[in-house]
């Protein structure tokens, strides 16, 4: 790669482009698993997160497009990156010292305003910098003659290295705060490689990078400090009343001990996964189970045990072996040391792994399998209430097994939100079992079998049952069976699935989304919730409209054509950051893992902007660029369309690196339209590249927004992929003949 008119010397201007972008990737990614720590809704709070990350870059890029009129442009470069330094670390802090005024409690789910307030809190102060330096950098006086491409390229090498080290490290050594303070000291190295860049000189390369290895040292002494600051700041500010007695990151997300009066508990994301103060709910995962089963001699757990269940089931005579799928080893370390909740004895079996894939690889049959899991509001969770789980679990069970699924209910009252996701479940449980019956309650309880004869749920017949057990139970009586099982109650359920509108619920369209959303709206609005329920998820005429647009933005576009790269810019950022997004609930449907995952994820869609921003660098001829821009654009575009019919035909592996490469091509075809467009472009002034990428993160933010709480609960991901399939298609076609021209 050649570095025009720039010296030597040029490369220390690239390298700081580089420690831009791996505070960037670094930056983004504390500040979207410090959102995801305190707020449910996983791939809906990460959509928001990163709207409010793009809308960052854009009013940095608009703002430094205005301070590099008043002041010298490299000033303002170096002044972004001391900005930076400052405040990474700090927005973290504020982050946790803003909660309690905001209203929210750990535990509780988090609703979209919240989320977005957050977002802002914890991601502004970080990406307006970034996007200032970006657009001080594109200016002629500070790049001097370095194509806008290969600064893109550059600033996307720097991402990529910032997501594996968030990927790798993070969960092991660092925890979301120590992340930001590495993004702020590669920030400062920024400074260093621009001081060589200014003075033109080479040699600074070696004491550079003695002066970064100094800097980790000195993070990595300050790391018990920075972990004590951040205990302090969650202790006091996150979960009220509560006393932190440990914070621990892996590499599914930070693990919180609390303790109030003796009562202990364990979260991890902000959501409670064992406890020693919920006796009543452990008697009742462990004990009517049993009760609604001939045999109980192997059981799996999934989703609980972790309370005392475990200790109930040990003292159940006719018990041989209960196995626990936990996805985090250092959970059950924990729970261990904590809560003493885990029996030591060899019946007891903890398997540190996926739950849905020990379901699926388990050569195991069991009598009773046992889903006591949170109902499903991100992708990851929704993974254990679908059709292909249930197909897993009862290919896992005895020719005689049963299958429990406890999930929330309501003692008095079922909403509409509610109602649709009890008959989703009821749906989806009834499409693969032939026997499916339910018991209301607080938590209503669906039990399923795929022979043998019905139920026997009378009140009566259960007791005798549970009195039969080697567990005398002290929450469970015969009176309140009586109560939970009267007719009006029954009844009560029964109507409210009739008239509620459920689907059955699929890897590739999870009712997650759509359930979560409509809670948070049901709780905020109750006029959007209703709307929200009479919309269905398919709407054919969709995709007709996207080659009306097709045809519409042709047509604009070329009586506008000064305007033209600017929009076209625009809308492959929406799009592009809207397939990022579907393909992420691809990849989480079939993986799983999103607070990990995700570094990784934002790392590979770096990469294909690398590789686009490169090629669109190269001295080509008119024609031969505009055919490699749409053999990109078709190539990606039918593959999107592929993704949207394989899906529900394939699993696994494939789909998770389909969808990754798809991510990588939909980034190499932005690099790409970037690359052309500014380089072509550069000589009407300094403001084009901080225009251009202006324009690109406008789009994206919105388009963030409108995929998070419209598309994906309200289209659907099979049809959404299809649309955006066409779209890439259209919109290729359309750039190319404007291009051409």
């Amino acid at each position: 790669m050649a570095i025009h008119n720039s010296g030597r010397s040029g490369w220390l201007f690239l390298m700081s482009l580089f420690c831009v972008g791996f505070s960037s990737l670094a930056g983004q990614v504390a500040g979207v698993r410090a959102v995801l720590s305190i707020s449910g809704g996983g791939e809906i709070v990460m959509s928001i997160a990163l709207a409010i990350w793009l809308f960052g870059h854009f009013i940095g890029n608009i703002a430094g497009i205005s301070l590099i009129k008043l002041m010298s442009a490299f000033k303002v470069y170096v002044g972004s990156f001391i900005f930076l330094s400052v405040s990474a670390p700090l927005a973290i802090i504020l982050l946790f010292i803003m909660k309690q005024p905001v209203g929210l409690v750990t535990g509780e789910i988090a609703g979209v305003v919240d989320t977005i307030v957050f977002s802002l809190i914890v991601i502004l102060p970080i990406t307006i910098p970034l996007g200032v330096s970006f657009a001080s950098a594109s200016s002629p006086d500070v790049r001097r003659g370095i194509r806008i491409s290969y600064l893109y390229a550059f600033e996307a090498f720097g991402s990529i290295a910032g997501g594996l080290i968030a990927y790798i490290a993070v969960p092991e050594f660092l925890n979301t705060l120590s992340l930001a303070v590495v993004a702020s000291v590669v920030s400062l190295l920024a400074v260093v490689f621009l001081f060589g860049y200014l003075r033109g000189r080479t040699r600074i390369i070696v004491p550079a990078v003695v002066v970064l290895i100094v800097l980790f040292l000195i993070t990595s002494i300050f790391s018990g400090s920075v972990m004590s600051l951040y205990e302090y700041v969650r202790g006091s500010y996150t979960v009220p009343g509560y006393k932190i007695l440990l914070i621990e990151a892996t590499p599914y997300g930070e693990i919180v001990l609390i303790e109030r009066e003796g009562e202990r508990a364990i979260l991890l994301n902000g959501c409670i996964i064992a406890s020693n103060a919920y006796t009543d709910v452990v008697e009742e995962t462990a004990l009517l189970p049993l009760a609604l089963s001939d045999s109980y001699s192997r059981i799996l757990l999934i989703g609980d045990g972790l309370s005392g269940e475990l200790e109930v089931l040990n003292e159940i005579e006719g018990v041989s072996e209960v196995v626990v799928p936990i996805m985090s080893g250092a959970v059950v370390e924990m729970v261990d040391e904590n809560l003493n909740t885990i029996p030591t004895d060899d019946r007891i079996k903890i398997k540190i792994c996926d739950p849905r894939k020990y379901i699926e690889a388990s050569d195991k049959r069991f009598n009773l399998i046992v889903n006591a899991s949170p109902p499903p509001t991100t992708v990851e969770e929704n993974r254990l209430f679908t059709v292909e789980c249930m197909r897993a679990v009862r290919d896992a069970l005895d020719d005689d097994g049963v299958f429990v699924l406890i999930t929330e209910g309501d003692e008095q009252y079922i909403g509409d939100a509610l109602a649709e996701y009890l008959k989703s479940i009821k749906l989806t449980i009834g499409e693969v079992f032939e026997r499916v019956n339910y018991i209301p309650g607080s938590r209503v309880i669906f039990v399923a079998r795929d022979s043998g004869e019905g139920f026997d749920i009378e009140p009566n017949a259960l007791w005798k049952r549970i009195e039969a057990l080697s567990v005398k139970p002290r929450y469970i009586t015969m009176e309140g069976l009586y109560y939970r099982l009267l007719d009006s109650r029954v009844d009560m359920l029964e109507e409210a699935m009739d008239i509620a509108s459920g689907d059955v619920n699929y890897d590739y369209q999870s009712i997650a989304y759509y359930h979560d959303l409509t809670y948070l709206a049901n709780y905020t609005d109750p006029a959007l919730s209703q709307f929200l329920s009479r919309i269905k998820y398919h709407h054919p005429g969709m995709i007709l409209l996207i080659v009306l647009f097709a045809l519409i933005a042709s047509s604009v576009l070329n009586r506008k054509r000064a305007v033209a790269p600017t929009i076209l810019i625009v809308i492959m950022g929406s799009l592009s950051i809207m397939l990022e997004i579907l393909l992420i609930v691809v990849y989480q449907s079939v993986v799983g893992g999103l607070y990990r995952q995700i570094a990784v994820i934002f790392a590979i869609f770096m990469a294909g902007l690398a590789v686009g921003s490169i090629v669109s660098g190269w001295k080509l001829t008119k024609g031969r660029g505009e055919r490699i821009l749409l053999g990109a654009y078709l190539l990606t575009g039918l593959l999107i369309m592929s993704l949207s019919i394989l899906v529900s035909r394939i699993s696994g592996i494939p789909v998770a690196v389909f969808s990754l490469v798809i991510i990588a091509l939909t980034a190499m075809c932005s690099g790409l339209l970037f690359g052309f467009a500014s380089d072509r472009l550069s000589g009407r002034g300094s403001w084009v590249g901080g225009l251009f990428h202006g324009s690109e993160t406008l789009g994206s933010t919105l388009s963030s927004f409108i995929t998070a709480l419209i598309i994906l609960p309200l289209i659907g991901l099979k049809i959404a992929l299809l649309m955006l399939g066409l779209a890439f298609i259209s919109i290729g076609i359309v750039i190319v003949i404007i291009m051409w021209r």
